[in-house]
Parts: structure tokens; C-alpha cells; sequence
């Protein structure tokens, strides 16, 4: 059932941004940081939703819902 969740972070100017901590709600899926870029990628449990959090200083942190399917 594991899946990978690859995206992006952005600032308001639509410029990457890197460092970001990228994580989900349950703390033994761990987390990943955001690359030079502003991408990431994150293994997750797949067939289901599941709630992204990202944080950063000296950003607001947020929360994120996505459907992640089986295998992808």
C-alpha cells in the first residue's frame, strides 16, 4: 500500500522554497525537506487520504488533505 507524494512549495511569487519540512500525521511515516527547488518527495501508506504539514520559519505552518492511491 505504500505511495510516493511528490510536489511542490511555493512562495507567493510562485518561486520554490526550499527547506521545508514536509511531513504527514502519523510521526513513524517520517518526513522529508523541501530541495533547492521547492520540491519534494515523501514515501507514504497509499489508499487514502492523507494529511500533508508543512512548516517552515518564518512561515505560517499549514495542512494539507490529498486522496493518495495504492502504488503510485
Amino acid at each position: 500500500r505504500s505511495a510516493v507524494v511528490r510536489g511542490r512549495v511555493v512562495t507567493s511569487l510562485g518561486t520554490g522554497l526550499m527547506g521545508v519540512r514536509v511531513s504527514t500525521s502519523t510521526p513513524l511515516e517520517g518526513f522529508t525537506l523541501t530541495r533547492d527547488d521547492g520540491w519534494f518527495d515523501l514515501l507514504v501508506n497509499g489508499g487514502g487520504a492523507v494529511t500533508l504539514q508543512f512548516g517552515r520559519s518564518p512561515f505560517k505552518p499549514q495542512t494539507h488533505i490529498v486522496f493518495v492511491p495504492w502504488n503510485e
